[in-house]
């Protein structure tokens, strides 16, 4: 990455490039949690509407199982972000 001379790299981390950048990465990575989880809620609906359907009712608890596994991790991961993200601001 070519930086500029005048970039500063140091300092406050509101003014410098490196804070910015980082703190771009934690909304992005927020953000890209948010949509995970959308995914997520969202399979979990098809599944609830697919049950009647399933022969399987263990195929099913599995299923859920999962989806719920994997939103309590994105929720748990979002967390980590917004602390990390909260902290450049005190």
């Amino acid at each position: 990455m070519l930086l500029k001379s005048t970039t500063k790299l140091i300092g406050p981390v509101n003014d410098s490039l490196a804070g910015f950048n980082y703190e771009k990465i934690l909304t992005n990575a927020i953000q890209l949690l948010d949509n995970q989880e959308l995914v997520l809620r969202l399979q979990n609906v098809v599944i609830l509407i697919l049950k009647p359907f399933e022969i399987e009712e263990s195929e099913f608890l599995t299923k859920k199982t999962l989806i719920s596994k994997q939103l309590l991790t994105i929720n748990k991961h979002r967390e980590q972000y917004l602390k990390q993200y909260n902290k450049l601001f005190i």
